[in-house]
């Protein structure tokens, strides 16, 4: 947990529905929103989907912070599945 929580980076994990599920302080600092706005949210109110949508890969993107967005870069791998339930993690870079 202490990688996820002092990363530069911003980490967003989400479900097979696209709602975030934990998101690391630099996500929230980034999207300009406390990380309890961001839990149970649509990962597409933060992040527009690449045109490859959220699949595992680099992707490049847009992301909002308030009314603005700005040119953001995606890195999506899957997590190892607990149980039936599926979660990906995005890494999130300005």
């Amino acid at each position: 947990t202490v990688l996820f929580e002092q990363a530069v980076d911003g980490i967003l994990v989400f479900d097979g529905e696209g709602l975030v599920r934990s998101c690391n302080p630099r996500a929230a600092a980034l999207l300009g929103q406390p990380a309890s706005a961001l839990l149970d949210s649509p990962l597409r109110r933060w992040v527009d989907p690449p045109a490859a949508g959220f699949t595992v890969g680099q992707h490049e993107s847009r992301a909002r912070r308030g009314d603005a967005q700005f040119p953001c870069e995606l890195t999506i791998s899957r997590l190892p599945a607990r149980g039936a339930e599926s979660r990906w993690v995005m890494v999130l870079r300005d």
